[in-house]
């Protein structure tokens, strides 16, 4: 992992991460499902430029295809920000999910407490690399985190399953 993103991460104030406990892997949402609405934005500004010098529009100020041109970096932006505030987290000892801009939603799930996992693969997300992750928790307290557009699926459960694993071992060597 890259150190200086882990540094960041490890260091920001709504993950709170104990003495001991490590980042094993972190990732936004997959880039691909966003992209239709960048192409759409992308093409709006880019029309905006051009639609006054091209197209006459009866009735109307040959200067109003320009209002074509925030409409689509709004969109851009928009997209951009809801793509880079949504973080999946996963450590030695749980996975946290982090969205929202001024006012953070944090949602964690002990390991231990993972019931079961529910994996959705869209017909494009097979074909590009990314899925939806519902972990299903046992415990009353935490509710259930549903990763939409997860890249690296079988890493993310390998992870989970790797400490789940850990957890049930160490479970039955105590009793």
């Amino acid at each position: 992992m890259d150190s200086e993103k882990e540094k960041s991460i490890r260091n920001a104030s709504w993950i709170s991460l104990g003495d001991t406990e490590e980042v094993e892997a972190w990732s936004h949402p997959s880039i691909f499902p966003f992209l239709p609405v960048y192409l759409v934005g992308g093409a709006l500004a880019i029309a905006g430029f051009f639609v006054p010098f091209i197209v006459d529009l009866p009735g109307l100020s040959e200067w109003a295809g320009l209002l074509l041109i925030p409409i689509g970096l709004f969109l851009i932006g928009v997209e951009y920000i809801r793509y880079v505030t949504e973080f999946y987290v996963f450590t030695d000892t749980r996975i946290i999910k982090k969205e929202g801009i001024l006012s953070h939603t944090v949602k964690k799930v002990a390991y231990e407490n993972i019931d079961n996992l529910n994996k959705q693969y869209p017909l494009q997300g097979r074909i590009l690399g990314y899925g939806n992750l519902i972990v299903v928790t046992a415990s009353p307290s935490e509710a259930d985190i549903k990763m939409n557009y997860l890249p690296q699926m079988k890493s993310a459960t390998s992870i989970i399953g790797d400490y789940r694993a850990q957890v049930a071992d160490k479970r039955t060597s105590e009793s």
